[in-house]
């Protein structure tokens, strides 16, 4: 009777903190997504022009708004998604991999990685435009970025298995209509924020400000140069 029983996965489930950030990320995705629904049923877009005009209305990233100064869309555009799938797969992913990494280094931190790889993502979008200037929304970025920081947190069996899964999604972002610009800005922004977290955890709200300003940097030239 002395001795403790060991604890079980939904007993130590139940103590992790709460991943406030990926749930608000995924609460605000599924916001937007149904508000643009609503109005895209209720006031159906006519012409390209429209269609335009109302993703750009739900925070999608777009260089010709950018540069007349609407530079919140460097970070609107994650929550904004193009359809019911795009936004499906992009959930199960904050899931699979934000969640368990919000929890591994304390939702601040992780905070503070999703702001520079978000930044990270659109300042590569707005650097490498396509040969035709059109919007981009989806939080693939920021995916992609917390992948590149947990390529330096996990074990090999565990790095293998993220790179099975990166190689597949780097060939899909090949596709048409999917912003390769977007997955790979976040993705290398997010390898120097992987190495300072294994390295030295508690440095890391000390550098997350430089790396941000270095994405803010490659933007503004992207937009201006």
């Amino acid at each position: 009777m002395g001795a403790t029983e060991r604890e079980g996965p939904d007993a130590k489930a139940a103590r992790a903190p709460f991943p406030w950030v990926s749930a608000t990320l995924i609460a605000t995705a599924v916001l937007v997504f149904a508000l643009q629904t609503y109005v895209e049923r209720r006031w159906p877009p006519k012409t390209r022009a429209d269609e335009l005009a109302l993703t750009l209305k739900f925070g999608a990233l777009f260089g010709p708004s950018v540069r007349d100064g609407e530079w919140w869309r460097m970070l609107s555009f994650a929550f904004a998604h193009g359809s019911t799938l795009h936004l499906a797969f992009n959930m199960m992913a904050t899931s699979a991999l934000g969640v368990p990494l919000e929890r591994r280094i304390g939702s601040l931190r992780f905070l503070q990685l999703s702001f520079v790889v978000c930044l990270g993502s659109a300042a590569l979008v707005l650097l490498a435009p396509r040969a035709v200037p059109a919007p981009t929304v989806g939080a693939s970025g920021i995916i992609f970025g917390w992948a590149g920081a947990l390529l330096f947190l996990l074990g090999r069996a565990q790095v293998r298995e993220l790179l099975q899964m990166l190689i597949l999604n780097a060939a899909i972002s090949l596709l048409p209509g999917i912003s390769w610009q977007g997955h790979l800005g976040g993705f290398l922004f997010g390898l120097p924020c992987g190495l300072v977290l294994r390295r030295d955890p508690q440095a890391f709200s000390a550098r997350a400000p430089i790396f941000a300003a270095a994405a803010g940097a490659l933007a503004i030239y992207a937009t201006y140069r």
